[in-house]
């Protein structure tokens, strides 16, 4: 077995070769970046992963996804108060005020608008049907609350006569 002497020199010559190609790469990756919509805005984009009740994963994006129309796609997700008989439905939507928040809501969905400097919509399926006319919002420090009846139910009881 033979041992191979490195020398140091040439190591980390080789190094400093790789970090300019890579250094190089990444500029001109990014380079069709530099006047995006003639505006300096930070792109946005991710996604939420949760597990439905039969286990199966579901898997939600938000952020910049319709980049030509300059709408963004808040972050919402949906819980079921079932003491309450209550959807609730959170959406996150920093940076705009209440005025400019425009709702659609439908027994099966919700439709979300912004008509603001920066803009948000979405369409949310929801997971039960409610009653549009229940329909009670808030929005404070960026977040949307929307609290929805759930279709059917009622907090009312009825009198039962026992036979």
């Amino acid at each position: 077995m033979t041992i191979r002497r490195i020398d140091m020199d040439d190591l980390f010559e080789a190094l400093e070769r790789m970090i300019e190609g890579l250094q190089n790469d990444f500029e001109q990756s990014f380079k069709g970046f530099e006047n995006f919509n003639n505006e300096s805005k930070p792109l946005v984009y991710g996604f939420t992963m949760t597990v439905d009740p039969n286990g199966e994963p579901v898997i939600k994006t938000f952020g910049d996804k319709e980049i030509k129309t300059g709408f963004r796609e808040p972050v919402y997700d949906q819980f079921v108060k079932t003491d309450t008989d209550e959807l609730i439905v959170t959406i996150e939507m920093p940076g705009i005020n209440k005025e400019d928040i425009e709702l659609n809501v439908t027994e099966g969905s919700l439709g979300v608008t912004t008509n603001a400097e920066r803009k948000y919509r979405t369409q949310i399926d929801l997971k039960v049907p409610v009653d549009p006319e229940s329909a009670k919002a808030a929005y404070r420090n960026g977040i949307l609350s929307v609290t929805l009846r759930v279709k059917g139910k009622s907090n009312k009881g009825i009198k039962i006569s026992v036979e």
